[in-house]
Formats: structure tokens, sequence, C-alpha cells
């Protein structure tokens, strides 16, 4: 009743409080991703963390920050990833990778098109796709019917290394508007 006899001051403080605890935690998410918590290839995860517009309903705020990338969540959380549209998944090796860790070129192109791995041919043995040209052989891609990814949590952590400062906030914004209806 208290609050609500004040008015939208109240709302106005705590979603004011919301906005910057969204903010300030979108920093330290991606804090984590630029190699903290996870090793920065692309940057295309630490890019795409974003901040939600504010959700309210007459007894709720509620600022969500998130990202639509697709390996978001089991780099947060781990899991296993399996083959769906082929027998295995191809995995780079060095000779297929940037200096940051990016696959240069798929397997598939390869094997369509040595060229683009500067081969001139290519070959199955032992589980691993190779390269050949003339009589260097280079492993490309090994081939495992899935793979299991640890848990690196990035969102959880920095929500956990945030809660205390979120939660002040929150509390200074409704003591400061309660001492300012009185």
């Amino acid at each position: 009743a208290k609050f609500e006899s004040l008015g939208g001051k109240v709302r106005d403080k705590v979603r004011d409080a919301v906005v910057a605890s969204q903010y300030i935690l979108r920093e330290a998410i991606q804090r984590l991703l630029s190699g903290e918590a996870l090793k920065n290839r692309t940057g295309n995860l630490e890019r795409s963390i974003t901040v939600a517009p504010v959700e309210e309903t007459a007894t709720t705020i509620i600022g969500a920050v998130g990202t639509n990338e697709i390996y978001a969540r089991i780099q947060e959380l781990g899991g296993t990833i399996s083959a769906k549209n082929a027998a295995n998944l191809t995995i780079p090796l060095d000779a297929a990778l940037t200096p940051s860790g990016v696959a240069r070129f798929s397997a598939r192109e390869v094997i369509d098109n040595p060229s683009v791995a500067g081969m001139t041919g290519t070959f199955f043995a032992k589980s691993i796709l190779f390269g050949k040209n003339g009589s260097a052989i280079t492993p490309l891609f090994l081939l495992k019917p899935s793979v299991t990814l640890p848990a690196r949590p990035y969102m959880s952590r920095a929500l956990e290394e945030q809660r205390g400062a979120i939660e002040q906030r929150l509390s200074n914004a409704l003591s400061q508007a309660m001492r300012e209806a009185q």
C-alpha cells in the first residue's frame, strides 16, 4: 500500500536501477568472454550479448541480458554434441585452423576441392581426413560421432559476481524513492 501511494516514483527508480544493472551485467559477461572464461576466437558470442527491453507488469519489473548465438547455451552449461546430418562431426586440426583457432575451410569444402587447403587430394584413415600434396600428408580433420564440452560458465558467473552490486543498486533505489516521498 505504501508503494502504491508513492505513485510512479518507486517504479521509475527501480526501473532505472534494473536498466543500469543490465548494462553492468552485460559488461561483466563480455569481460568473461574476452578470454577469461572462454578463448575468444571470432568475438561473435561477446558481440551478441544484448540488453533486452525492460518488461513491466503491475507487480514486476524484469530486465534481461542474453544472446541468440546457437552455441551459447552449450558453452555455458556444457553437454554433448552429436552428428545429425552425417555419421561424424568434423573437428578441424591445426592445419585447418587460423592462428586464432577458427576453421579456414570445412571438411566438405576440402573434400570437394582439395586446393582450398593447398592440397591435390584427400583421403580418410583412422577417423582422420588427410590432405595430400605430392608426398606430403597433412591431417586436417578429426572425425567423431560426438564430442562432450565442459561447462564454461560466463553468464551465471557474471551474475554471481555482480549479484551484490545489483541487490545494493535496487535497495538504494527503493530507499531513495522512500526518502523522497516523505
